[in-house]
């Protein structure tokens, strides 16, 4: 096993955190593997694995420098934190729509029993 630096955007804040694995992949799909999809929203944004080599480059010292750095084990309390709150706006996304169309056969029904009403009264 290797050590990897990981790179790993959610929710617009950059974090770096160290990953043990075989492969660059590999260590990705440790931090992927444990975000959602949701409806409108993903938990992992961008993740980024750099084995010692790549670390030596330009690209990974200007991603590192404004990320805030964190153990694997608190970012994936940060994962979790953020996929619940993912879950928690598509249900409620959900709920919204099941309520509402109950709502218009409820007001559909309010309105077939007034007409029968009126029909009724004259």
């Amino acid at each position: 096993m290797k050590h990897f630096m990981v790179i790993v955007r959610i929710n617009g804040t950059d974090y770096l955190t160290n990953v043990e694995s075989d492969t660059e992949y590999g260590a990705e799909h440790k931090v992927l593997d444990l975000g959602i999809c949701g409806k409108h929203d993903y938990t992992i944004n961008a993740c980024m694995a750099y084995d010692i080599h790549a670390m030596q480059y330009e690209t990974f010292r200007c991603s590192a420098i404004t990320a805030t750095p964190i153990s694997f084990d608190d970012l994936k309390i940060v994962i979790y934190n953020r996929n619940a709150e993912i879950q928690q706006k598509d249900y409620a996304e959900d709920r919204i729509a099941t309520l509402t169309k109950k709502l218009e056969e409820t007001k559909a029904e309010l309105d077939a029993a007034k007409r029968l009403f009126e029909s009724l009264c004259q």
